[in-house]
């Protein structure tokens, strides 16, 4: 099908742009994925890690042994028996020991997999929304131009994406401060959701351009 072309010199720019952009969302992309890892393996590390610790009695758990520690504002300390074998200087103004010991390790390591868990489903779903957005571009960079159905699909699913991460963090963060009682605020992020409309708006544009293109075609 033949298509309304560019002159050339606009043409060659949207193309360069293009492959930048591409360029530039690849490489996000394989840092979202680094960071999707790394979650993974927090999420793994953390139950195994707090699960060793005693919280209420101030205890750390290592094999058979045990090991008894101090949290203060000054000074982060753990003793076998009654001797010293770590001491690290702690620069605080609350009492860290007295927070810690209100709840139990296995309270602590069902907050912070709740967090890391949430975390990982935004990185998740934003390494979808770059699949698509370099998608776009991939096809921009490659096309005589940018009105196609392909790129129709990919804003919609872009602003899609945008749209659900947004209802994720909100909704996710809202059971949590419920649940754990962790008296946070709960921002709705506005860019976002602006973002998504101005998406779906030049998804609109784009399938407009798309019909005058069809329509331009048949007349000749």
């Amino acid at each position: 099908m033949e298509t309304v072309m560019f002159d050339e010199k606009a043409n060659k720019n949207m193309h360069l742009l293009s492959k930048i952009v591409y360029i530039i969302t690849k490489i996000i992309t394989i840092f979202c994925y680094i960071g999707l890892a790394g979650l993974i393996l927090c999420l793994i590390v953390v139950p195994i890690v707090l699960g060793h610790i005693d919280t209420k009695n101030s205890k750390i758990k290592v094999g058979d042994k045990e090991y008894r520690y101090e949290l203060n504002k000054s000074e982060f300390t753990i003793y076998d028996g009654d001797d010293k074998i770590i001491n690290e200087k702690v620069n605080t103004n609350i009492d860290l020991q007295e927070i810690i010991s209100k709840h139990s390790s296995s309270y602590y390591i069902g907050v912070v997999e709740s967090v890391l868990g949430i975390g990982a489903l935004v990185v998740l779903l934003s390494i979808l929304l770059l699949r698509h957005i370099s998608a776009f571009f991939k096809n921009i960079s490659k096309d005589d131009t940018p009105f196609t159905n392909d790129n129709i699909v990919h804003l919609k699913k872009m602003a899609a994406y945008l749209i659900i991460m947004t209802a994720v963090s909100i909704v996710s963060f809202s059971i949590l401060n419920i649940v754990a009682d962790l008296g946070m605020s709960v921002n709705i992020n506005l860019t976002d959701i602006l973002y998504a409309i101005i998406l779906i708006c030049m998804a609109y544009v784009f399938s407009y351009g798309y019909d005058l293109e069809k329509k331009t075609v048949n007349k000749k």
